[in-house]
């Protein structure tokens, strides 16, 4: 039996590649012949390995499956590749029996154990490639982890950019980390609202070019975002040059600490434009000046807009209200409500009367801030 199978060896093994030649893509210009030659050849030789382990009847089995295993492991060997082949030389392997005569019960313990190894090592060859597929997901579950951490740290240095420009970096780190929010639905607020206003900054923006004009506003709103932070207020939005800002909301303040911390952020505002004066982005220009309006009552506040863009804000009367005393207050000077001079010390204070003011309904009694030892 031995002799029979070496002497027919190459047509056997031959066999298993009729199924390459017949169906195989590649070998109708799918893919490169050097690689479809390297295919028949491997699949030849898997054919003759197996042969070689059922003519003599060595127990090989154990090495046979290591070759075939390592194989694919080291060359991503299709397991259809395998057994399609395997097919074709099981079927010239039987012709070859049953040409020469080979009594019925020696053909089917040959093809029995040419069955029995084959498919132990198609087995061997699953596991193997589980094992393999189970690291390559596990190696893209660790990616997938690396990359959602790079995206989280990503969209906080983003949020934490966003942010710090309109609250306070203590603010900032406690909304990152989760102990306060500001995406909340609108709701009724009481907070104190402060409208600052470059007087001017029309005639400017005709008569200044465009990186000089830039220059003069990003300077401008820093210096008078970190006066409002430094009096824990938020920057509700820049509106050109104009500032609108809220003490109350998110960061929670009594009443009285709203409105304290409201006028002394007017008072340093109007000083530290003073000093702007003295920078460098304002010399060869006239002297700049700023009118602030403030008032303050129960505002709807809250995250307002749509899905598409949506804003932290507050709306309602008293917001209005600010809006308009800033639009009446003269260059230099900070006009304030009487809800909000009911908690401040009347040294600070001095009555402008009953004021009318555009859009509103009924007069507003203002006072203009003046500064002094409550400083």
């Amino acid at each position: 039996m031995h002799d029979l199978l070496e002497q027919h060896e190459d047509e056997i093994v031959e066999s298993g590649t009729d199924w390459v030649v017949e169906t195989a893509l590649d070998l109708r210009g799918a893919r490169p012949r050097q690689e479809s030659r390297r295919l028949v050849a491997s699949v030849v030789e898997f054919n003759r390995e197996l042969l070689t382990e059922v003519a003599t009847g060595r127990d090989k089995r154990d090495a046979f499956i290591e070759f075939v295993t390592s194989y694919r492991a080291s060359l991503e060997f299709n397991i259809s590749t395998l057994m399609r082949g395997f097919l074709s030389f099981r079927k010239g392997l039987q012709r070859v029996l049953e040409e020469h005569e080979i009594d019925s019960e020696h053909r089917l313990a040959i093809l029995e154990r040419a069955d029995e190894i084959y498919f132990d090592s198609i087995f061997a060859m699953a596991d193997t490639y589980v094992t393999k597929m189970r690291k390559v997901i596990e190696e893209r579950q660790r990616q997938i982890r690396v990359r959602d951490l790079q995206v989280a740290r990503l969209e906080r240095r983003l949020a934490e950019s966003l942010l710090k420009r309109f609250l306070a970096p203590s603010v900032v780190d406690d909304i990152i980390s989760g102990r306060r929010s500001i995406d909340q639905e609108p709701r009724s607020t009481y907070c104190t609202v402060m409208f600052a206003d470059l007087v001017g900054f029309t005639h400017l923006t005709q008569t200044l070019d465009t990186k000089r004009l830039t220059e003069l506003l990003n300077q401008y709103l820093a210096t008078m975002s970190e006066v409002v932070f430094f009096h824990r207020g938020t920057i509700d939005k820049f509106i050109g040059d104009t500032i609108m800002a809220l003490f109350g909301t998110p960061v929670e303040m009594e009443r009285k600490e709203q409105a304290l911390q409201a006028a002394r952020c007017a008072v340093d505002m109007q000083r530290a434009l003073v000093e702007l004066d003295e920078n460098p982005v304002t010399r060869g220009l006239p002297p700049l000046s700023m009118r602030i309006g403030i008032d303050a009552g129960n505002v709807l506040v809250g995250t307002m807009g749509s899905s598409y863009r949506s804003d932290f804000t507050a709306i309602g009367m008293y917001v209005n209200r600010a809006s308009r005393l800033q639009t009446v207050c003269p260059p230099g000077e900070v006009y304030l409500s009487s809800d909000v001079a009911q908690y401040l010390p009347s040294s600070m204070l001095e009555p402008v009367g009953s004021l009318q003011l555009d859009g509103i309904i009924g007069s507003v009694l203002s006072y203009r801030v003046v500064s002094g030892t409550w400083m």
